[in-house]
């Protein structure tokens, strides 16, 4: 345990706390140790020690406290150990050793320190202490390895290499001590041999798998099938497709043996091709392996079957597509992938024309999987299904069903469960869906449903439909909701609260130490070996703010927004509001408002909900099909859109963060002029196109906005405009004053006005 760790916790511990003992995470252990440059920061997160030794050592430590300088030290010479002169580092290793970093990671640093600087004596006495099971001991295996060969003792060098390579691969820190290995015995020899295919094997994108590739093949190296399907694997995973595919090309025939190897082959061939986009030839080469791999162990069997289902529905083929999901979720009915199954399988029939099919296997995933996290979306489809078969009652039915779903599964879709069974009882005829009914009773239903869902998401997308239904037939109701509820003030906000089982793991204790000490790399390294159980709400985001003040702040960010899909808002607990703070952050606002002009028909806010979604606020993000920027401008709409605000602009303008703002910003402002200011059409052309907007509203002949969103073809941009109106719901809800719902009820019974 790191120094200020224990002092900060070891009281607490001491006493031997039930399970679920929590301990208060107040600002000092928000933050870090020392307030370093952003230069050295940058360096650290990037994995460059000359930078950040030189901003290390350009700061001023005048004003240090002495356990501050003992950290700055040891950040130095942790620096200087990765670089090729250590021993700069000789005058920071006594201070260091009262660092706050980790034990082993002090004594690794000072130890290769000493090692260089003529001291192997004191060097193997520090490093000592570094267990074969820690982290930085590959680090420390090469340095205790030089000082042994600096006293002459030969054979005490190898064998530390030796166990370092005797743990499985592939481990941190065995690539550099195998190649050593092979050298040390002679790149010819015998012994070498074994240690050069590990190499090939399990480490072929390294410098150090390269060299024994090329050793390997001047030695007329000939692998068996099951030692190059094996790399094929690790190159796949490093997304070298084409070598993988290249390599095992000419043992195609094996990849139908019903063994761990052949499905690996199989797999690895088939998903190459599909990442590859060549979706007829993965199909070709998954053909087979759900029945292959039912007997065998691992996954690639249900894998592979799932891949090759998507591969069949991205070619249109609609029904072989439904084939491969039914096979999937009958051949392993336990797997995880099942609900998938029966889900995406359901979409494939539907795509085929056979409607009353598609219901039944969402009735199955429903009935079958209820837990299972595409279930929720099978049960929207299913209860949609009723609704335009004229069910209105039994389509009730099943979203009252979908909204009692656990909403970690799909909080979008559980949601919409709320919505539309209210939805359902007050308009429930498909045909006129303008048409309320005249019950009381269900007329009374329908609002209370619509109000305990603005009342209990009022940061939700399905919030902004039912307010704006609340607006027209319950407009006293709607006036109330409007209220907003006062925000809690920054200062007034409660420490985290993390359980002790949290601070008494090692790994996250370490790496909680090494956060905030600004090294984020090594941070993240131990927080994945730890093996303590998915962390709550407070324990989550208080990491995100560390690996934040770390420097980390983009995929810091990034792994909070995937993870708050699966723990959705409502479910965060007491302190969801500063949660909240973290999670949608008000980065990049000021220039957002200054990009939106007076006269644009949307609100600033709207913009900032859509950067987020689009971009994660990375500025120099470029997508796949090239989009760029914060909010995400292809090149061709970047400049038409820039030639009507008379700018000239170039590529690299678009990275750019004001640039990037005023040209989005004027590119949707067209969209909301051309689509009658509607923010559901507006963001739905924003995604994919105003011409399909307006087709997708012709076709279904121009019904209530809600039904439009539910009904747009691509899947993506169904997604998208609900993603991105709820998250500027939740940021205006969050940051701003006003009403606490825009009313948007003038599209309640036409997409477009």
């Amino acid at each position: 345990m790191s120094y200020l760790i224990a002092a900060m916790f070891t009281p607490a511990i001491a006493q031997e706390p039930q399970p679920q003992h929590l301990i208060e995470i107040g600002a000092p252990l928000r933050a870090l140790v020392l307030d370093l440059p952003s230069e050295a920061l940058e360096a650290a997160r990037t994995g460059d020690p000359e930078e950040s030794l030189t901003a290390l050592r350009a700061m001023d430590t005048a004003t240090l406290s002495e356990r501050q300088r003992a950290d700055w030290s040891f950040l130095v010479a942790w620096a200087t150990s990765q670089t090729e002169q250590p021993e700069q580092a000789m005058d920071v290793v006594e201070t260091a050793a009262a660092s706050t970093a980790p034990a082993s990671y002090v004594a690794t640093a000072r130890g290769v320190v000493l090692a260089a600087g003529g001291e192997p004596t004191r060097a193997l006495e520090i490093l000592a202490g570094v267990g074969s099971d820690e982290l930085p001991f590959a680090r420390a295996a090469i340095a205790i390895s030089d000082a042994h060969r600096a006293l002459d003792q030969p054979d005490r060098a190898w064998a530390i290499a030796e166990q370092v390579v005797s743990r499985p691969d592939p481990s941190p820190g065995n690539a550099p001590a195998l190649l050593a290995l092979a050298e040390h015995h002679g790149l010819e020899s015998d012994a070498a041999r074994p240690l050069l295919t590990r190499l090939w094997t399990y480490y072929p994108d390294t410098e150090e798998g390269e060299a024994a590739t090329e050793r390997l093949e001047s030695m007329a190296f000939t692998p068996e099938w099951q030692q190059l399907a094996a790399r094929a694997e690790h190159l796949m995973w490093a997304e070298r497709y084409d070598r993988a595919l290249d390599e095992t090309k000419p043992h195609r025939e094996h990849a139908s043996e019903a063994s761990v190897d052949g499905c690996r082959l199989r797999y690895v061939r088939g998903r190459s091709f599909y990442k590859r986009n060549k979706l007829t030839a993965a199909v070709g080469e998954l053909e087979g392996i759900g029945a292959q791999c039912a007997e065998v162990e691992g996954t690639y069997g249900p894998r592979g079957l799932y891949l090759m289902g998507t591969a069949e529905y991205r070619r249109k083929r609609f029904a072989s597509s439904a084939k491969v999901y039914e096979s999937l979720a009958e051949t392993y009915t336990s797997h995880s992938m099942a609900d998938d199954a029966w889900t995406r399988g359901g979409i494939s029939l539907l795509e085929d024309d056979r409607a009353s099919e598609a219901a039944s296997w969402w009735e199955r995933a429903l009935s079958d999987h209820p837990d299972g996290d595409t279930v929720p979306e099978a049960a929207l489809r299913l209860a949609f299904w009723r609704y335009d078969q004229g069910e209105p009652t039994k389509a009730v039915e099943i979203a009252e069903r979908l909204a009692a779903l656990p909403p970690e599964g799909n909080a979008h879709h559980v949601e919409a469960g709320r919505y539309w069974a209210a939805r359902w009882r007050m308009y429930p005829d498909a045909k006129v869906p303008s048409l309320a009914v005249e019950e009381e009773e269900a007329r009374k239903a329908a609002i209370a449903g619509w109000r305990s869902l603005c009342e209990d998401l009022p940061h939700s997308f399905y919030a902004l439909l039912a307010f704006a239904r609340l607006t027209e037939v319950a407009p006293d109701v709607a006036e109330a909701l409007a209220q907003r509820s006062t925000r809690p003030k920054e200062d007034t906000w409660a420490p985290w609260q993390v359980r002790a089982e949290m601070l008494r793991d090692p790994h996250y204790r370490d790496g909680i130490a090494l956060m905030r000490l600004g090294l984020p790399r090594e941070g993240l390294a131990e927080w994945r070996r730890s093996h303590f159980d998915e962390l709550a709400p407070d324990e989550k985001v208080w990491t995100t703010e560390l690996r934040i003040a770390a420097g980390d702040w983009l995929f810091a960010h990034d792994d909070l927004r995937r993870w708050i899909i699966s723990n959705p808002l409502t479910t965060l607990g007491d302190r969801e509001w500063q949660i909240i703070e973290v999670a949608y952050p008000d980065r990049y606002w000021a220039e957002v408002q200054r990009a939106v002009l007076s006269d644009y028909r949307y609100p600033p806010r709207l913009l900032h909900g859509l950067v987020r979604e689009e971009s994660n606020f990375n500025r120099e993000i470029v997508s796949f099909a090239g989009a760029i920027g914060l909010s995400q401008l292809m090149w061709a709409t970047a400049q038409q859109t820039a030639g009507w605000m008379d700018l000239k602009i170039r590529r690299a303008d678009l990275t750019e963060p004001q640039t990037n703002l005023r040209i989005g910003a004027r590119y949707l402002d067209s969209l909301f002029r051309q689509l009658s200011e509607s923010p559901f059409l507006s963001l739905a052309a924003y995604n994919g196109g105003a011409r399909n907007v307006k087709k997708w509203v012709k076709a279904h002949d121009n019904p209530p906005v809600d039904e439009w969103v539910e009904r747009i073809p691509y899947r993506e941009t169904r997604g998208y405009v609900k993603r991105v109106m709820g998250t500027w719901q939740t940021m205006r809800y969050h940051h701003d004053d006003g009403p606490a719902f825009p009313d948007l009820s003038a599209f309640n019974h036409e997409a477009l006005p």
